[in-house]
């Protein structure tokens, strides 16, 4: 989709767009609090995580107007947002960005 953002929308993407950086802040916490480490050999495969969930919100949360479609069906897709968190978005984007959150990827 082509279509510049609107003032309005614009103003929704970054409030939306916070929404999902705090929902995968809470997401991350809650996955550490239920790690459990008994020796030096789960604290070094826990490191390795911590760096895969660091580079997962890294390339998940991405503000350019141009990405911001993807990030918010990614987001939607790890539950990060819900559907009624994209209210503000016109029409078309809202469905552009379900019928992304949607597709399947291999």
């Amino acid at each position: 989709m082509d279509k510049p953002w609107s003032a309005s929308e614009k103003k929704a993407a970054r409030q939306i767009f916070d929404l999902a950086a705090a929902n995968a802040q809470k997401d991350i916490l809650r996955r550490h609090s239920a790690k459990k480490i008994h020796t030096a050999d789960d604290l070094w495969t826990y490191e390795l995580e911590i760096r895969e969930w660091r580079k997962e919100i890294q390339t998940t949360l991405q503000f350019t107007y141009s990405s911001l479609p993807l990030c918010f069906a990614l987001c939607l897709r790890k539950g990060w947002l819900i559907e009624s968190n994209l209210a503000g978005l016109g029409d078309e984007r809202i469905k552009q960005i379900l019928s992304i959150s949607t597709i399947k990827h291999k």
